[in-house]
């Protein structure tokens, strides 16, 4: 753990506090109190831990405060936001640490095997967009995007600033409320809500978490 820890603060390139807890369901990053935890999961391997380490310091190093804070309060979609987020701040990092390519592979290939998404026995073609981009970019080949998603996907991969985040969220809230078919079959498995216009529930199932108002991503 203290190897890893180190690894997170190099990688952060500051002196960020890094806590492992075993009361952790995932990984997280409090952007305003510079916390990455990491949580301590039974038989987790080494390269999920580095991906995991990986993806925080992502935000450690390219989602700011300010920026995160500002959508917020303009009532963006969160979960939404977080999955673009997600893919921008990954590029940037494997951009910045070209080794960290294959831990991120690696990394998703063993959350996939396990099923971390929930994923297995379900017709991924159900799932409505967000979560279908969430899961393209967190390696699941499975994926399938008509002609028209496949723009937000491509949309998606290209984001490099924070706007750039913010207006694609925007964007693709207001094409998706006005495209049903992209919104998929709800889940009566569980609680969870679509996205609507309104923006106020996070993504069905993508399993990347959305963030808070504190400033925590995961």
């Amino acid at each position: 753990m203290e190897t890893k820890t180190q690894l997170a603060k190099l990688l952060a390139t500051e002196d960020i506090t890094v806590r492992h807890s075993s009361q952790a369901e995932t990984a997280s990053f409090d952007v305003k109190g510079r916390v990455l935890t990491l949580p301590e999961w039974e038989n987790i391997s080494k390269d999920t831990l580095d991906m995991l380490i990986g993806h925080e310091v992502g935000h450690a190093l390219y989602t700011h405060l300010t920026d995160w804070e500002s959508a917020i309060d303009g009532g963006y979609h969160k979960g939404i936001l977080n999955v673009i987020e997600d893919a921008r701040i990954e590029k940037k990092v494997k951009n910045k640490y070209l080794g960290t390519v294959r831990l991120f592979n690696a990394g998703y290939e063993s959350l996939i095997k396990k099923d971390f998404f929930g994923t297995s026995g379900k017709d991924l073609s159900d799932f409505n967009l967000i979560d279908r981009i969430n899961l393209f970019f967190k390696g699941n080949t499975d994926v399938v995007f008509s002609d028209e998603e496949k723009v937000w996907v491509d949309r998606t991969a290209k984001t490099e600033t924070p706007d750039d985040v913010l207006d694609l969220a925007e964007e693709l809230l207001a094409w998706m409320a006005d495209n049903p078919e992209s919104m998929g079959i709800p889940d009566d498995s569980d609680d969870s809500d679509e996205i609507d216009e309104t923006g106020e529930e996070s993504t069905e199932g993508s399993g990347s978490g959305s963030g808070d108002e504190n400033g925590e991503k995961e």
